[in-house]
């Protein structure tokens, strides 16, 4: 690897690096400021670093997320990206580019913990 693609791809980290650690920064004080968790996403594409925010789904928007996922996956993760995105906090092409939209929909499945029951039936 030659030295300019080097130096190129060490920006690229800092700045990947920079982005996230102020994403986590801004996440916190957002969930101060709502009462309530708030996750940052963080997306590098070829057109630079999308940044968003979403809010921890309340339970009736997570009991509506199981019942959107019976028409399918995606339309799960869509319900909790259009229900607890925080539109004013976030870049503009989380809604408007299909490639961030659909990747911030799939994110948006790992607000939720599922347990297991362990008591097992008989």
């Amino acid at each position: 690897m030659n030295q300019e693609v080097s130096e190129t791809l060490k920006e690229e980290s800092k700045e990947l690096f920079e982005a996230k650690e102020a994403a986590e920064t801004k996440a916190a004080e957002l969930s101060t400021q709502k009462g309530a968790k708030v996750y940052a996403l963080v997306f590098n594409t070829p057109e630079g670093i999308v940044v968003g925010y979403v809010q921890q789904p309340n339970r009736n928007t997570k009991l509506a997320v199981f019942d959107a996922m019976l028409q399918g996956p995606s339309a799960g993760g869509e319900l909790i990206l259009n229900t607890c995105l925080l539109k004013e906090e976030s870049h503009p092409r989380l809604t408007t580019d299909d490639d961030i939209f659909t990747s911030a929909c799939i994110e948006c499945f790992s607000l939720f913990k599922i347990y297991p029951n362990e008591l097992k039936k008989k």
